[in-house]
């Protein structure tokens, strides 16, 4: 790949986008890219720009850093699968491995989302989503995130000392 900028005679890895899941209603792109002092950055993965190969490699052995990016909040799905190559520079190719995804929470309320439902509920709008109301107990998702409760107690409990429904009294 001309994007590696060594050509070592090592075993190199191989990580691959399989697919990429958006947040629900959104137009979302996802990106990994690296950068080195004084180079433009290397874009390795793009949902947004066509043209990029989405395949990062890895010589065994190295150390390196990435930067995950996403144009939207929300929960995003980035569904990757390695391969390798037993011998040295691009001989001796293995097959793919199974592919693995990695569920990414950006924002606030993505991260309570996160915190409060499965993997499987969070790709269920009917139970994770803002206007769902799982526990029955007549607060939809946003407002139990907004003051503090717990989706699943259907109990106006507030998981933190401080938050909770505003109480109103009068006054003379």
């Amino acid at each position: 790949d001309p994007r590696v900028s060594q050509s070592l005679a090592r075993p190199w890895i191989r990580i691959t986008l399989d697919g990429y899941t958006p947040p629900p209603g959104t137009n979302a792109y996802f990106s990994l890219w690296n950068t080195t002092s004084g180079s433009p950055p290397t874009v390795w993965m793009s949902t947004f720009e066509s043209g990029t190969v989405n395949q990062y490699y890895y010589a065994e052995g190295s150390h390196n850093h990435m930067n995950w990016g996403f144009s939207a909040l929300g929960i995003h799905r980035v569904r990757l699968k390695a391969s390798a190559f037993a011998g040295p520079g691009a001989t001796n190719p293995t097959g793919f491995s199974a592919v693995h995804t990695l569920t990414f929470a950006i924002g606030p309320f993505a991260q309570w989302q996160a915190t409060h439902f499965t993997n499987t509920e969070l790709d269920d709008l009917s139970v994770c989503g803002p206007d769902a109301d799982p526990d029955q107990d007549g607060m939809k998702n946003l407002v139990e995130f907004g003051f503090g409760f717990d989706p699943r107690s259907g109990a106006a409990t507030p998981v933190f000392e401080g938050l909770g429904l505003p109480k109103m009294s009068l006054a003379e």
